[in-house]
């Protein structure tokens, strides 16, 4: 599902989101500035995880214990 909305950009912004849409989509601004939200999600949802893993280094060897013990 789709939904409508309504920005005030500054005219710079407007100009690169215009160029960025002619070469990405062949002009529809609305599915470029789509393309650029979800690759930001999905980095910011990478990172997180690249986090988390960091911060846990022993997860997986524990998981793989835990799965052999069954």
């Amino acid at each position: 599902m789709k939904s409508r909305v309504t920005l005030s950009l500054d005219e710079s912004t407007v100009e690169f989101l215009n160029r960025g849409a002619k070469s990405q989509t062949g002009g529809n601004v609305s599915a470029y500035v789509d393309r650029l939200v979800r690759h930001t999600a999905l980095a910011e949802s990478v990172a997180q995880h690249a986090k988390w893993y960091a911060d846990h280094p022993d997860y997986a060897e524990l998981d793989e214990l835990e799965r052999n013990s069954e």
